[in-house]
């Protein structure tokens, strides 16, 4: 079946379009489309499961080529739909499929913007927030505002996850502005649904706007986990990692960026907690997609960095425990641990002890004990760290050498 259609507009505004092609039946045959205006992204849609390893994309112009694309499931979507597929500037696409599917056609132009140059994102020291994270005011001029509405939550689990396409395309501001789109505009959310995005050159983009004073951006609830966004931030590796390895850079950064939320939210890395209600399993505090939904996502080459990227964010959020203060809003005690540094022997003093409920001794390694008496601590030499936990639902940490 041929199809050759002139493009009508469904969605308009400054920076993007969309046009909606419903009910196209795939055949072997294949189906071209030959728009009289340019696609830079392409969805397929379907009311019922499909093989999405059996269709094969084909786009192109005679100005720069053509491209093949498989399609690969969209593990955000709650339906049956694949990936966005990007490309450049095309006007002639192929779609063809080993057998016969019912299909919706979703075709996309966003248009490009150039930002100003920020600052590279170099850690200020190793326990502050890393510079010039590109905030949605630059990125997302000309496109519609997400819709308002927003809510915080507090950060018990980090998330990874990744875009599933965008290799070997390095307009990454383009990348970003079409996810937005095809977040708001496609899948009718809210808005984009990660808390940022991570570029294969470093580069960190702001993502879902808490769009009020009161929220700040690693505590805005998002829409990436399944519908278990509840105590997330979700961070989105632009680029697809299930057979391709992300580069150093990015590692790096998204430990930058982990290791400035970890220490301060006072949140150990290596934590587990329930998820999403205190009934659920364990889960831990950095996680990937897949340990709470049905997905191959944030791919198998992250995937298997996990531990080590905990390990690397573990070693930092150590080293800045000295820095970190215990916030304004948590009850206030007169706990403290003396002297410090100490030998062998530390006293725990407060005029609260009463609402202390556990006592625990984190090592350098990981390992966690507890101490048989809660106000008098023998240690061997070493540093390690004191985690208090109060009835009252407040958790404490305070770092302790042993000479």
């Amino acid at each position: 079946m041929l199809a050759c259609l002139c493009c009508s507009l469904i969605s308009k505004a400054q920076g993007f379009y969309i046009h909606i092609e419903n009910k196209v039946i795939i055949k072997n045959s294949g189906t071209l489309y030959i728009f009289d205006s340019v696609f830079n992204g392409l969805t397929l849609r379907s009311l019922k499961p499909v093989n999405w390893d059996d269709i094969l994309v084909i786009a192109g112009n005679y100005q720069t080529g053509f491209d093949s694309f498989t399609p690969s499931e969209d593990e955000h979507f709650d339906g049956f739909q694949c990936n966005l597929l990007m490309f450049k500037n095309h006007t002639f696409f192929s779609i063809i499929s080993k057998s016969d599917v019912d299909l919706e056609l979703v075709f996309q132009y966003v248009s490009d913007v150039h930002l100003p140059v920020f600052q590279d994102n170099q850690k200020r020291n190793s326990c502050e927030l890393p510079l010039g994270i590109i905030p949605q005011s630059f990125w997302r001029q000309g496109l519609n505002n997400p819709k308002p509405g927003r809510n915080a939550t507090k950060t018990q689990h980090c998330i990874i996850h990744h875009s599933a396409g965008g290799n070997g395309n390095t307009n990454y501001t383009q990348l970003v502005r079409s996810y937005y789109v095809q977040h708001t505009e496609v899948n009718g959310w809210d808005d984009i649904g990660y808390n940022y995005l991570i570029a294969n050159d470093g580069s960190i983009f702001a993502g879902r706007d808490p769009l009020v004073n009161t929220i700040s951006q690693d505590q805005v609830l998002g829409a990436h986990f399944c519908a278990k966004n509840i105590s997330t931030m979700g961070v989105c590796l632009i680029g697809d990692y299930d057979t391709l390895q992300p580069n150093s850079k990015m590692i790096e950064v998204l430990v930058d960026l982990l290791s400035w939320k970890y220490a301060k939210d006072t949140l150990n890395p290596l934590s587990k907690f329930a998820h999403p209600t205190e009934n659920d399993p364990l889960l831990n505090a950095l996680s990937g997609h897949r340990q709470g939904c049905a997905t191959i996502c944030p791919g198998n080459q992250v995937f298997n960095q996990l531990s080590d990227i905990r390990n690397q964010t573990y070693s930092r959020y150590i080293q800045c425990l000295p820095f970190v203060g215990i916030s304004e809003t948590h009850f206030k005690t007169n706990f403290f641990y003396s002297p410090n540094p100490s030998q062998n022997t530390i006293y725990l003093n407060s005029e609260n002890l009463e609402e202390i409920s556990k006592v625990s001794i984190i090592q350098m390694n990981g390992q966690i004990f507890l101490p048989e008496k809660i106000n008098e601590i023998n240690l061997n030499k070493g540093i390690y760290i004191i985690k208090v936990e109060m009835k009252n639902g407040f958790v404490f940490y305070e770092k302790i050498l042993i000479n």
